[in-house]
């Protein structure tokens, strides 16, 4: 499973869905499709996601920053957990 979180400032951007009879919260995620790396699945979860929520200049400029931090071309960054620092801007 991939998934990512959206931070600005002290929020975070997650998703609430009725699943089971229960109404859950979640981050932006989900299984990895043969074939897709870590970053792509996350990539293409947050533009299904966030559809309708988030306009698609916003995930264009998400997934390019994404790619330039994280991996160039799809199928080239490395695999695996890491720890990234969250800073407040200002």
């Amino acid at each position: 499973r991939a998934s990512l979180l959206v931070v600005r400032g002290d929020e975070v951007l997650v998703l609430r869905e009725h699943k089971e009879g229960a109404l859950r919260w979640s981050d932006i995620g989900g299984k990895i499709e043969d074939g897709e790396s870590f970053l792509d699945c996350a990539l293409r979860e947050l533009a299904e996601e966030t559809q309708g929520f988030l306009s698609e200049r916003s995930v264009a400029e998400l997934t390019l920053g994404l790619r330039h931090r994280f991996g160039g071309a799809a199928g080239t960054e490395a695999q695996g957990a890491q720890i990234v620092r969250l800073s407040k801007a200002g």
